[in-house]
Protein backbone atom coordinates (compact mmCIF):
# COMPACT_ATOMS: atom_id res chain seq x y z
CA UNK A 1 0.00 0.00 0.00
CA UNK A 2 1.55 3.31 -1.06
CA UNK A 3 1.10 6.76 0.50
CA UNK A 4 -1.75 7.63 -1.86
CA UNK A 5 -3.61 4.42 -0.96
CA UNK A 6 -3.09 5.10 2.74
CA UNK A 7 -4.43 8.65 2.42
CA UNK A 8 -7.38 7.43 0.39
CA UNK A 9 -8.26 4.69 2.89
CA UNK A 10 -7.71 6.73 6.05
CA UNK A 11 -11.34 7.91 6.40
CA UNK A 12 -12.61 4.37 5.95
CA UNK A 13 -10.26 3.12 8.64
CA UNK A 14 -11.06 5.84 11.16
CA UNK A 15 -14.80 5.37 10.65
CA UNK A 16 -14.59 1.60 11.05
CA UNK A 17 -15.79 0.90 7.53
CA UNK A 18 -13.10 -1.62 6.54
CA UNK A 19 -13.30 -5.37 6.52
CA UNK A 20 -11.01 -7.17 8.95
CA UNK A 21 -8.62 -7.97 6.11
CA UNK A 22 -8.54 -4.37 4.87
CA UNK A 23 -8.04 -3.14 8.41
CA UNK A 24 -5.12 -5.53 8.94
CA UNK A 25 -3.53 -4.44 5.66
CA UNK A 26 -3.95 -0.77 6.55
CA UNK A 27 -2.47 -1.26 10.02
CA UNK A 28 0.47 -3.16 8.51
CA UNK A 29 1.05 -0.31 6.04
CA UNK A 30 1.21 2.36 8.75
CA UNK A 31 3.00 0.40 11.48
CA UNK A 32 6.36 2.02 10.73
CA UNK A 33 4.99 5.47 9.84
CA UNK A 34 4.89 7.57 13.02
CA UNK A 35 3.40 10.56 11.20
CA UNK A 36 0.49 8.51 9.85
CA UNK A 37 -0.09 6.93 13.24
CA UNK A 38 -0.32 10.41 14.76
CA UNK A 39 -2.81 11.41 12.08
CA UNK A 40 -4.94 8.34 12.81
CA UNK A 41 -4.84 9.15 16.52
CA UNK A 42 -5.80 12.78 15.85
CA UNK A 43 -8.70 11.79 13.60
CA UNK A 44 -9.94 9.25 16.13
CA UNK A 45 -9.92 11.89 18.87
CA UNK A 46 -11.66 14.38 16.59
CA UNK A 47 -14.31 11.82 15.63
CA UNK A 48 -14.96 11.01 19.29
CA UNK A 49 -15.28 14.70 20.20
CA UNK A 50 -17.72 15.29 17.36
CA UNK A 51 -19.81 12.32 18.46
CA UNK A 52 -19.89 13.59 22.05
CA UNK A 53 -20.92 17.11 21.02
CA UNK A 54 -23.44 16.07 18.38
CA UNK A 55 -26.95 17.36 18.74
CA UNK A 56 -29.51 14.57 18.72
CA UNK A 57 -31.60 14.27 15.58
CA UNK A 58 -35.20 15.41 15.90
CA UNK A 59 -36.18 12.11 14.29
CA UNK A 60 -39.20 11.40 12.19
CA UNK A 61 -41.50 13.59 14.30
CA UNK A 62 -39.24 16.61 13.82
CA UNK A 63 -39.00 15.98 10.09
CA UNK A 64 -42.78 15.82 9.74
CA UNK A 65 -43.18 19.02 11.75
CA UNK A 66 -40.61 20.77 9.54
CA UNK A 67 -42.41 19.64 6.39
CA UNK A 68 -45.73 20.85 7.80
CA UNK A 69 -44.21 24.24 8.70
CA UNK A 70 -42.74 24.62 5.23
CA UNK A 71 -46.07 23.81 3.55
CA UNK A 72 -47.92 26.32 5.73
CA UNK A 73 -45.46 29.11 4.95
Amino acid sequence: MNKHDIDENLPWYVNGQMSEQEKAEFEQAIKDDAEMQQEVEFLNKLRNQLKQNAEPSPGEFGLQRLKRDIKSS
